[in-house]
């Protein structure tokens, strides 16, 4: 059994807000994204974070399955070894961080359901 990629195939280009509100829905992001007109969004994937001391917020990360950027943003997220980072400003009072993500995934192979153990 191996663990599937969350990453859709085809995809092109992936951003990540590190830190959005629990009432941040999917929808709402991708209508925002739609409209900055950057390219194609093929999915939106928002992950839980809890613990570590900090309120409850999510992570999102937003697929592109083609990127049209003509405004250097591209560009400007993957300057200086990806460390670029911009707002959006989503409503008037609100933004989001977003920057280029550099999340790969990592194919494991789980054999007789025995749990795979490495170290970092």
């Amino acid at each position: 059994m191996s663990a599937s990629n969350p990453i859709p195939t085809g995809t092109v280009f992936s951003l990540v807000i590190p830190w959005a509100e629990t009432w941040h829905t999917e929808e709402m992001i991708l209508a925002k994204f739609e409209e900055l007109e950057w390219g194609v969004v093929s999915k939106v994937s928002i992950v839980s974070r809890t613990g570590h001391g900090k309120r409850c917020h999510t992570k999102v990360f937003i697929h592109f399955s083609e990127w049209k950027d003509t405004q250097g943003v591209k560009k400007h997220l993957t300057s200086d070894g990806g460390k670029g980072e911009l707002k959006i400003w989503h409503s008037e009072t609100h933004f989001w961080k977003v920057r280029a993500s550099t999340w790969k995934f990592k194919e494991t192979e789980i054999s007789g359901g025995k749990p795979k153990v490495e170290f970092c």
